[in-house]
């Protein structure tokens, strides 16, 4: 599997459930209304779901350089696609390792800054807004998640909010232009709470080491990566009546749910993990005894029916713990 499919299907379950602490900064609410509402940049080439978010002026470089965002940049196409727009930094806030060599051909540098489907913290938002501004003298700036609509949509309009551009009801505005579910409610809280960036806060010196091309996540993060790759090969899987699919040999039905079973359980044993409750161990626990169910069924060759039995629960565990943890802040 090359990278940047690898990189596509590798982000959507990052279950880093945010804090309890809210989202709101002692920053001060803007005076004046920032600019106004982003256009769609084209849709049809490039990656998945681009928007503008603050539209390009001038010769693309400093103060008129321009920001977007969208879905992951996948191949050689969309990488070019990207740089004709005047794109010189990629940030991504998707947690799967983002394509630094494919970009780095196409002359664009990754920030790489994993975010969460719950929240996005005033902390955060200074990080991302603090990248953008420190990129913007090379040239334009794109800010993706993996399929371009929840996480990377609100990190943009947080640092857009950050940097002055925006008001909070702009940013809901243009999370809503961009696909964002109404289910991710922690993420439009967050966003209609924002305000602007402390000036010295943003305008602070860069430290070193401060913005990284790859950011490795870890514990329960890096679980829940593995988990949504395994779930979506289950569903390639599964649309090949169960069988290895023509196009993915390499794709094993009854390895990838034993992948899945695996990283339930190690999930389990972050402490992260632990310091959400009993509720939420249970969760785990059981979504683990129903991979593990799924992949015995797979190795003993049931037929397509009791293969389907088993397969639902999975299906469940995952919407169904997404309901109280992840959509939620």
């Amino acid at each position: 599997m090359s990278t940047g499919t690898r990189t596509r299907l590798a982000a959507s379950l990052l279950i880093l459930l945010g804090g309890a602490s809210g989202c709101t900064s002692d920053a001060v609410r803007p005076t004046a209304a920032p600019p106004a509402a982003a256009a769609h940049a084209d849709d049809h080439h490039g990656p998945h779901n681009l928007h503008w978010v603050k539209a390009r002026a001038g010769d693309g470089k400093g103060a008129g350089a321009g920001l977007l965002s969208g879905g992951t940049p996948e191949s050689d196409d969309d990488f070019a696609f990207l740089a004709r727009l005047g794109i010189k930094t990629l940030i991504s806030v998707d947690g799967a390792a983002p394509d630094v060599d494919r970009a780095g051909r196409h002359g664009m540098a990754y920030i790489h800054m994993p975010t969460t489907y719950a929240q996005v913290s005033p902390q955060q938002q200074l990080e991302v807004a603090r990248a953008v501004k420190s990129s913007m003298t090379a040239g334009s700036i794109y800010i993706h998640c993996h399929h371009g609509k929840h996480r990377g949509p609100a990190q943009a309009a947080g640092a857009a909010i950050a940097l002055g551009w925006f008001t909070p009801a702009e940013g809901v505005a243009f999370m809503k232009l961009a696909g964002t579910a109404p289910t991710y409610a922690g993420l439009y809280a967050c966003i209609a709470e924002a305000v602007p960036a402390d000036a010295a806060a943003l305008n602070a010196p860069i430290e070193p080491g401060e913005f990284t091309s790859i950011r490795r996540p870890l514990g329960i993060t890096a679980a829940m990566v593995e988990i949504d790759l395994a779930f979506e090969h289950l569903g390639q899987i599964r649309a090949a009546g169960w069988q290895v699919p023509k196009d993915q040999p390499d794709l094993v039905p009854a390895a990838e749910a034993g992948r899945m079973a695996d990283h339930l359980r190690i999930s389990g044993e972050d402490p992260a993990s632990r310091s959400r409750g009993d509720a939420y161990m249970q969760r785990l626990a059981q979504a683990a005894a129903s991979a593990a169910a799924l992949e015995g069924a797979l190795v003993r060759g049931l037929d397509v029916h009791h293969i389907e039995a088993r397969w639902a629960p999975v299906a469940a565990s995952c919407s169904d713990c997404h309901k109280p943890y992840r959509d939620r802040r």
